[in-house]
């Protein structure tokens, strides 16, 4: 045995989908490489817009670490210019005066300064700077940076390390030295001094501690560094339509595509089937005129003229059943006005017959024929209720016309019918007939006076049982033995064993029922 292929699995699976499940998956698969190019589009402009903005940052930081350290280098020469001074035992008053106004000339007049000599106390300091002398040694005339609380502290030694200078920087003075000109894009400017940050400008929004780019540079000066952040590139309403541009496709692709169909090809379609479901002959009416679709017009005409043809044909089938029950009927009914005219000739012969043996047998034929008689007209009505021939009807006559007939040297058997109101088949009646002729028949010829017991009772649904009682059919008794070779021809006729009682003086065999009879049972 073959298993079926992965790829024919799939195919079986797909072709079991609803036609709308159909639509939303080939409109997925033909959209997924727009989608695939959108997303792509999206995430290189971000990156673009990324690159562009760390570029600009960097150029930022550069520049103001750049600027920065120019203003503290100019500040930290005039510092040390002044700081020469002291050491040369020059005019302590001038060089201070000098070095202040050296400070506010090139923009830095609010910073606050000391300068100190040899002992630890200021030879002149601004007003609302209080700082004590830092230890500095002559084998080091590195310029050095600390934080103090919110500011910065610069310490300028002398070449000799005599004396030295302290600056102190506010952050808003930092900022002005370092702001870098024309940077329109809020940030964040940072200056770290071992380890120590100092936020001096912050411009960032209120999502800066979102997604963001950093830039940190060495100022140059001591151990400053500096550092620079600003968010990343925005991710605006263009880059959202752009990232849900194939979402959003697909949604209307499938969505116009369902209605589409819908419209045009499911519901009309649903209403067509609706329609055939409950079609009736004769009932065809168009539904459809309303919708769009050409070929389901067309369809729904091509199942009404179908169902005109089919309703035309019914008709002809009607017609021509009712021209062949009629013409049954019409055998059937001359068929017995065949058997009733033979049963007379039998009948006119008989009286001319000058044996009584000739007369008797004569009888006993016509007998035959009135019986065959009896069930064509019986068979006849049958055709006219189209339920059956009525078995009790049909014993009825039976007995009757064999009671009329029956008279052997001016003797007449009594003859009772005890019978159920059923209905059989034309098959069964006919042996069934033969068979009650056949037995009264023996009876007759055996005991003329000996009474004949007719019954027909219901056994289950399907089956009746059907019994002739004589003492006269006894074997013992039995003139016409014969009789016994026809009775099984018949009872195989009716396909049922032919049954007898203990004394041997009944016959008695099951014959079915017609359905309807069932069914109204």
């Amino acid at each position: 045995m073959t298993l079926p292929s992965r790829s024919t699995r799939w195919l079986d699976a797909f072709a079991r989908l609803q036609t709308s499940a159909k639509i939303i998956a080939i409109l997925s698969l033909a959209l997924m490489p727009l989608g695939i190019i959108a997303l792509l589009a999206s995430l290189q402009t971000t990156r673009t817009a990324d690159e562009q903005r760390r570029a600009e940052l960097r150029i930022a930081a550069t520049e103001a670490s750049r600027k920065l350290a120019t203003e503290l280098s100019t500040d930290i020469f005039t510092l040390r210019q002044a700081l020469q001074s002291i050491d040369a035992q020059a005019d302590n008053r001038e060089t201070c005066l000098r070095a202040g106004a050296l400070l506010r000339a090139h923009g830095a007049g609010s910073v606050r300064f000391a300068l100190f000599g040899a002992s630890s106390t200021a030879i002149c300091s601004s007003t609302s700077l209080s700082v004590s002398r830092p230890p500095t040694l002559l084998s080091n005339a590195d310029v050095t940076l600390a934080r103090a609380d919110e500011n910065l502290d610069m310490i300028v030694p002398s070449a000799t390390g005599s004396s030295v200078a302290v600056v102190r920087y506010a952050p808003a003075t930092i900022a002005r030295f370092a702001r870098p000109e024309g940077y329109g894009v809020p940030y964040r400017l940072t200056i770290e001094i071992e380890g120590s940050p100092l936020v001096v400008i912050d411009r960032s929004s209120s999502d800066f501690l979102g997604r963001t780019e950093d830039a940190s540079l060495p100022v140059g000066v001591g151990n400053m560094t500096l550092s620079m952040s600003v968010a990343s590139a925005p991710y605006g309403a263009a880059e959202a339509l752009l990232a849900f541009l194939p979402l959003l496709m697909w949604a209307s692709a499938a969505a116009v595509g369902f209605y589409v169909v819908d419209r045009l090809l499911i519901r009309p379609l649903k209403i067509l089937r609706g329609t055939v479901s409950s079609y009736e002959p004769g009932s065809a009416r168009r539904v459809l005129a309303g919708t769009p679709a050409v070929e389901i017009r067309e369809l729904e005409s091509s199942f009404t003229a179908y169902a005109d043809r089919l309703a035309e044909r019914e008709r002809e089938v009607e017609g021509a059943l009712t021209n062949q029950v009629r013409l049954t009927r019409e055998v059937h009914h001359r068929v017995k006005n065949n058997l009733q005219v033979i049963a007379s000739l039998i009948s006119l012969h008989a009286r001319d017959s000058v044996s009584p043996e000739a007369a008797d047998a004569y009888a006993s034929i016509q007998r035959r024929v009135d019986a065959l008689a009896i069930v064509h007209r019986n068979h006849y009505a049958e055709l006219e209720a189209n339920s059956g021939i009525d078995a009790r009807s049909l014993l009825s006559e039976l007995v009757a016309n064999f009671r009329a007939n029956a008279r052997i040297d001016g003797e007449t058997p009594a003859i009772t019918l005890a019978a159920v109101p059923i209905h059989v088949s034309q098959d069964i009646a006919t042996p069934l007939a033969f068979l009650f002729t056949e037995l009264a028949e023996a009876s007759l010829l055996t005991d003329a006076k000996a009474p004949i017991a007719v019954s027909l009772v219901r056994e289950t649904p399907d089956l009746a049982r059907f019994t002739i009682s004589s003492v006269a059919l006894s074997a013992e008794r039995l003139v016409n033995r014969s009789a016994f070779r026809i009775v099984e021809g018949l009872a195989r006729q009716l396909r049922a064993p032919l049954e007898r009682n203990d004394a041997r003086t009944s016959f008695s065999i099951s014959v079915p029922v017609t359905s309807e009879n069932t069914d109204a049972a």
